[in-house]
């Protein structure tokens, strides 16, 4: 049993070696933690303001009195109807999130921010979904969950080095 274990520590300690080899003798440049090259971080703007355009030019919430910590369940199918006009740019989003391909520096950084877009995009449909149905604890639910992620949000787009004026910024922390 000794001997399994110190032949594991051994490969475990040979592998890490050789890892560290490979990135201490002239890999790749990238970093993998940290911000995105800002190049990348223009691109992503580009690529959501049109998205970040058709969310915010939509008109004022028409239910002054609705209560997203206690719906009302005769006025959360109407709720609903209101904001299923986001449900196709929310798909586009999580679409074009899947298919970005990942930035040469930050990639690390990157691929934890778009985990957690989506999940926050996959939220919002599912907002949308719960209240046309008027699911109220479905809809409460996701609120909440959607309002623990914000913080979230906010510091790995920090991370990132995307400002809050970045399209992909401003979608995400609405």
């Amino acid at each position: 049993m000794r001997r399994a274990v110190s032949f594991v520590l051994a490969a475990a300690s040979a592998f890490g070696m050789a890892a560290f080899g490979m990135t201490g003798c002239g890999g790749s440049p990238a970093r993998p933690n940290g911000p995105v090259e800002a190049s990348y971080a223009t691109m992503l703007d580009r690529a959501f303001r049109a998205d970040w355009q058709q969310l915010s030019a939509r008109k004022t919430f028409p239910f002054p009195t609705f209560d997203v910590t206690a719906p009302d369940p005769r006025l959360l199918p109407k709720v609903g109807a209101f904001l299923a006009a986001n449900a196709p740019v929310r798909t586009d989003i999580e679409t074009r999130l899947r298919g970005l391909r990942p930035p040469v520096h930050g990639r690390a950084t990157w691929t934890q921010l778009k985990v957690y877009a989506i999940e926050a995009n996959t939220l919002a449909l599912r907002q949308i979904h719960t209240a046309e149905a008027g699911d109220t604890r479905g809809f409460s639910a996701t609120v909440q969950l959607l309002g623990n992620l914000h913080d979230t949000l906010a510091a790995q787009l920090a991370a990132a080095g995307l400002p809050a004026s970045n399209a992909l910024s401003e979608i995400l922390l609405a």
